[in-house]
């Protein structure tokens, strides 16, 4: 889902990725509603997928959850 307010680039994982992508930091001014609204955020947000691997959806794995971060370059 696309973040529209600051408020909800707050939770929003995929606006969290592209805005460290874009702005290099992820600080109070990159939840500003302006920085949120910024239509270069969009080509970003248009190439992230967020999913939740299968084996760890139950509160059983909880100790076991982590996050992989996939970045793949247009030159490979």
């Amino acid at each position: 889902d696309k973040a529209y307010t600051g408020i909800q680039g707050k939770f929003c994982l995929p606006y969290c990725i592209a805005a460290a992508l874009l702005y290099g930091r992820v600080g109070f001014a990159e939840f500003e509603d302006k920085a949120v609204r910024n239509p270069e955020i969009d080509k970003f947000l248009e190439k992230i997928n967020v999913s939740v691997h299968p084996d760890l959806t139950t509160i059983d794995t909880v100790d076991d959850d982590f996050t992989d971060i996939v970045i793949n370059h247009h030159s490979g």
